[in-house]
């Protein structure tokens, strides 16, 4: 099947983490032996600085074809028509160097809402994946809501990658959406073991903005630290691992609570260097306010590590008591669970096998083309009406 996805952008070493849920599933479904063309629509601000234009490449097996304008909050003007624009600009460049797809696969509200205007005209099957997680928030921005009411209209096929999400959708727009997990570079991060360490460490992966609570985890180990001074958090090493406009602030809380020598930040690293850090860890820990599915636990878990949560949407569909800790938001609740998680006999290799069993990314390939499937047959019924 000729598959067409489309994403925010492709990650690359200055942009690890653009695009990677859609690419990662664009090279998972090149595997399975489709054939595939990954859209990368990059409508960053003017600050990201990348070749504008349409640029085509090969990258792991899969068709790229590039466009990249600084739309920046211009996409939610107009009911996202700025967005179709691009995008009606980047589908002809596929078909002309690829041909027609037979299935489009968008990700996101903006990038779904432009494939649906943009189905009127083309007519593909279109299945939409949704992951944003500000539509977990109790009150989603009214633009937002817009792009959805969009997008899910012109689904064929409508995904959550999370229990939570899918809910949440049919509780604010009435849409029955179908659950499909994001999957797990399975080959990079179940594929290390264990180092050696001198002392307790525990890892978090993640923008450093607000939403991730960064700050609620420092807290949280200085609370552990000062009132259990024996407790194995009070020895633990944090590794921080992302990069945002918090970074210096969290920087200065360090300081204040005294944890500065204990609390490392590296930055935005690639997979290869996480998994390292993951197998030199014990704990990982996400302490978010929202999250639609929360992929950085299923590549932590993914590489053997146990993992504390709070409840924030997504993670309560695969945390089990076997596989790590959910907590509550108060800064008292990720103490009690940095404190489970370190003090608990856990077994590694069960972890990992959990994972990777549900998550890898030939399982979540053959979800997708089961669904892909639907989405041509209802489309040709739509034709025969």
């Amino acid at each position: 099947m000729r598959v067409l996805v489309l994403g925010r952008g492709l990650p690359g070493p200055g942009q690890p983490l653009l695009g990677i849920f859609e690419f990662q599933q664009a090279r998972a479904l090149a595997a399975a032996g489709h054939q595939v063309v990954y859209g990368a629509l990059d409508i960053r601000f003017l600050q990201h600085r990348r070749p504008w234009g349409v640029r085509h490449k090969d990258v792991d097996g899969v068709h790229v074809v590039e466009l990249s304008l600084p739309l920046g909050r211009l996409q939610y003007r107009l009911g996202y028509r700025f967005v179709h624009a691009m995008w009606e600009v980047l589908y002809l460049a596929c078909v002309t160097k690829h041909g027609r797809p037979d299935v489009v696969h968008s990700h996101f509200v903006g990038w779904s809402a432009a494939a649906a205007r943009g189905r009127r005209r083309h007519h593909y099957p279109l299945v939409v994946t949704e992951h944003t997680s500000r539509l977990m928030s109790p009150d989603p921005p009214a633009d937002m809501l817009r792009g959805i009411a969009i997008a899910y209209a012109g689904a064929d096929v409508l995904i959550a990658v999370s229990p939570g999400l899918q809910a949440r959708i049919a509780e604010l727009t009435g849409y029955r959406a179908v659950y499909v997990p994001n999957l797990v570079d399975a080959k990079t991060f179940a594929s290390v073991e264990p180092i050696p360490h001198d002392r307790p460490r525990v890892v978090t992966v993640g923008n450093l903005i607000p939403r991730k609570r960064v700050d609620a985890l420092l807290e949280a180990i200085a609370r552990v630290s000062q009132e259990d001074p024996h407790s194995p958090v009070a020895a633990a090493e944090l590794v921080v691992i992302g990069h945002g406009p918090q970074e210096g602030e969290l920087r200065d809380l360090a300081r204040r609570l005294g944890l500065a020598d204990r609390v490392r930040f590296e930055g935005g690293l690639s997979h290869p260097q996480i998994a390292a850090e993951f197998a030199r860890s014990d704990l990982f820990v996400l302490a978010s306010r929202e999250e639609t599915f929360g992929v950085v636990l299923i590549e932590a878990m993914a590489a053997g590590l146990p993992v504390v949560s709070t409840r924030s949407g997504g993670p309560e569909g695969f945390v089990t008591e076997h596989t790590g800790v959910l907590t509550g938001h108060e800064i008292a609740d990720i103490a009690a669970g940095l404190q489970a998680g370190l003090t608990r006999s856990w077994d590694r290799e069960q972890i990992r096998e959990y994972a990777v069993r549900h998550h890898s990314p030939e399982v979540v390939s053959a979800q997708l083309t089961e669904l892909y499937g639907e989405a041509v047959a209802r489309m040709r019924r739509r034709r025969s009406c």
